[in-house]
């Protein structure tokens, strides 16, 4: 680790817990899930900023780093329009909630293997993250869309008890996922493997991993 002058303490950024209810929940999750020493929310990236003008773009929502182990956490709660065709529902739904998020996370896993030393705590990137990022060389990344909104709907639509989980479904790919209502693939073409959590799925996981 490296000390740095900020305006954010470490202590500060370690406890901070999300802007955002969702993310203050996946917070929660990862603390509760022994992550807590080792993850820090809501970081910026000083790229795209000029002259030391402007704010800095949203990194993730959560970054966990251990060892050479950098874990990337893209949250996004939208809102599922029932009462709209299932198709067109799902449809809109995927790309605000899933594709984003893989988007968003794919950009900030290439952020860290080009500059890993411009990752900040604060918009105005004044505070630098106050751990040391593993080499880009050596670093093993995993990407983790954590999506909520849609589990009623998923529900209703499989019926018969289901747990209202999204389906994964390792065929489908990219553009492919529009015709086919809550099951995923790979989001990004390429076939770059990104872990799916919903409301159900990041409770299981997490709490499991909190009991190792």
């Amino acid at each position: 680790p490296f000390m740095a002058r900020t305006t954010i303490s470490p202590k500060a950024a370690a406890s901070a817990k999300g802007a955002t209810e969702s993310e203050r929940t996946l917070t929660k999750l990862a603390r509760r899930a022994s992550l807590s020493l080792w993850s820090y929310s809501n970081l910026y990236t000083d790229e795209g900023r000029r002259n030391g003008k402007g704010d800095g773009k949203e990194l993730c929502d959560v970054l966990v780093v251990f060892g050479r182990d950098v874990l990337l956490f893209s949250d996004k709660h939208c809102e599922y329009q029932s009462h709209a065709d299932p198709e067109v529902a799902w449809r809109r739904w995927y790309r605000r909630a899933i594709e984003k998020s893989a988007r968003q996370l794919i950009g900030a896993e290439n952020v860290l293997k080009r500059n890993p030393k411009r990752v900040f705590l604060d918009r105005e990137c004044q505070s630098p993250l106050p751990v040391q990022m593993p080499d880009p060389t050596e670093a093993r990344y995993f990407l983790f869309a954590v999506t909520r909104g849609a589990h009623d709907a998923a529900a209703r639509y499989f019926g018969k008890g289901s747990s209202g989980s999204l389906i994964l479904n390792s065929a489908i790919e990219g553009n492919g996922h529009h015709s086919v209502p809550f099951q995923v693939g790979f989001p990004v073409p390429g076939r770059r493997f990104i872990h799916l959590l919903d409301e159900f799925t990041s409770e299981v996981l997490l709490e499991e991993l909190g009991k190792v």
